[in-house]
């Protein structure tokens, strides 16, 4: 986030300064005076709660969310193992997740963990860079759900990456980029590239994807589930061009360069149409991305906006839309466990509450990595 700035009409957004830009005419002293008092009150209400309620939120990340946030181990689970646990093992390889129960047994939940995990990259959370580090095969390029599924890929039997995860590989290269995760980046272009689905006789058209098995037969959920779609074209092309990307597959190169320049449009009819819940969270991505990629488009806030209205208990729609952080703590408390007793128990830490739709609640399910996420926005990361 070092070095970006993100603007609207009203606010003007650095971290956590806020600059409010008010334009006045007194037409006499009594008006004068008016307005600075207004001004006054104004600033007052912003720095007198500000303290309170930040040092409420840190207090409970620090006693509530961070002891009891859960880690996978990136192992094959057996009966005398855990596969989740609040602490990661001397000598064992884990990583940021969220878990349910089966059998009686805490179970790793990783199978969207690269997108969440990049989340975590974004907010300054070093274990959420490893992981999307970690999940891509260093070798062959490819990129999996989450380190266990790229040591362990029969773990799941389909689709083992998506556009979703995508975008999370895309918010973790732009987040504080460097030569080792360009590098990396360029791997999985090329694996992109040397991996399309012949769709007509001959090979003479391709379909680029982000996984080889979404076309398992009798899983009517795999077909067409690691295909990319216009925005996802649109989104990968923007952030190819940001990074300096030599793309060498001639298809994949084209279709990327035309679909770049239609990237901010497709976000704002995005936050405009997309249903409620994990929809309107990629949208949210999309927009880190963008951001990250130093694009300062106003329409991108309105896009922001526009989530934040549909869903206004969600926290980090509020912080995308340019709300005072005060606002963002504020919706933080009332979703996050502020006291042990409202912690989930283990087997119900299972859900990124960001992706959910106001209505189902689901941070009563909260993973506590999202409520970490969250509150880290609010710190100068």
């Amino acid at each position: 986030m070092d070095g970006h700035t993100y603007k609207s009409e009203k606010l003007s957004i650095n971290r956590k300064k806020f600059y409010f830009k008010i334009k006045f005419y007194p037409r006499n002293c009594s008006c004068l005076v008016a307005y600075a008092l207004a001004l006054f009150l104004l600033f007052s209400h912003y720095t007198a709660g500000y303290s309170a309620n930040i040092n409420e939120i840190l207090e409970a990340e620090s006693k509530y969310w961070t002891p009891n946030s859960l880690f996978c181990l990136s192992e094959l689970p057996s009966a005398s193992t855990i596969s989740a646990s609040i602490e990661c093992p001397t000598g064992s390889e884990c990583f940021p997740t969220s878990a349910n129960s089966a059998g009686g047994r805490l179970e790793c939940q990783d199978g969207d963990m690269t997108m969440f995990n990049s989340l975590l990259c974004f907010a300054g959370i070093n274990q959420g860079c490893a992981a999307v580090s970690d999940a891509q095969n260093s070798v062959t390029g490819q990129w999996f759900r989450s380190p266990r599924l790229r040591k362990y890929p029969r773990l799941r039997g389909a689709n083992s990456f998506s556009p979703d995860m995508a975008l999370g590989v895309m918010l973790w290269a732009t987040t504080r980029p460097d030569d080792e995760k360009t590098k990396r980046f360029r791997w999985w272009v090329d694996w992109i590239g040397r991996n399309q689905r012949c769709v007509t006789e001959g090979c003479t058209k391709r379909v680029a994807r982000f996984c080889p098995d979404d076309d398992v037969d009798g899983n009517s959920e795999a077909v067409l589930g690691c295909t990319l779609k216009p925005g996802d074209f649109a989104i990968l092309g923007s952030v190819v061009d940001f990074l300096k990307i030599e793309v060498t597959d001639p298809d994949l190169k084209r279709a990327l360069s035309k679909a770049a320049p239609n990237a901010v449009g497709f976000v704002v009819t995005s936050a405009q149409l997309n249903k409620p819940g994990y929809s309107q969270h990629l949208v949210g991505v999309d927009i880190l991305i963008l951001r990250s990629l130093g694009i300062d488009d106003p329409a991108l806030m309105e896009a922001a906006r526009t989530l934040a209205a549909d869903q206004p208990k969600n926290p980090f729609f509020a912080w995308l839309a340019g709300s005072p952080d005060t606002q963002v703590a504020q919706l933080i408390s009332q979703t996050c466990p502020m006291s042990e007793v409202q912690v989930p128990t283990p087997d119900q830490r299972s859900d990124w509450a960001w992706q959910r739709e106001d209505a189902e609640e689901a941070w009563k399910h909260s993973m506590l990595w999202d409520c970490r996420f969250i509150a880290a926005l609010l710190k100068d990361i």
